[in-house]
């Protein structure tokens, strides 16, 4: 989904709200860049973080510890499994959805 069906899907929403949250999406998460968030990305980026600090280093080691949290955090509070992927669209309706 593009950014501009976005803003017609979210049109009760500020746009230039949806622009930030879909670039801080894109920019910090989509590390693979297929318009979904993935385990993929989060290895893909503690790789990179391995290889620029040092593979196996303090680093590397808390990177891999703290976005695998992070990971499985996001996909328990959204009810879905560690091997799906989750496009913005739903983590965005799934985040504002009330508790």
């Amino acid at each position: 989904m593009n950014l501009e069906d976005l803003c017609e899907k979210f049109s009760h929403v500020d746009p230039f709200l949806i622009k930030k949250w879909y670039y801080a999406f894109d920019t910090f998460f989509d590390f693979i860049g297929n318009d979904v968030i993935e385990w993929q990305d989060f290895e893909q980026l503690i790789n990179a973080i391995g290889t620029v600090r040092g593979m196996e280093g303090e680093e590397h080691i808390a990177a891999r510890k703290s976005l695998t949290d992070v990971w499985h955090s996001m996909c328990d509070e959204i009810h879905k499994d560690y091997s799906d992927k989750v496009s913005f669209a739903l983590r965005y309706t799934l985040k504002k959805a009330p508790t």
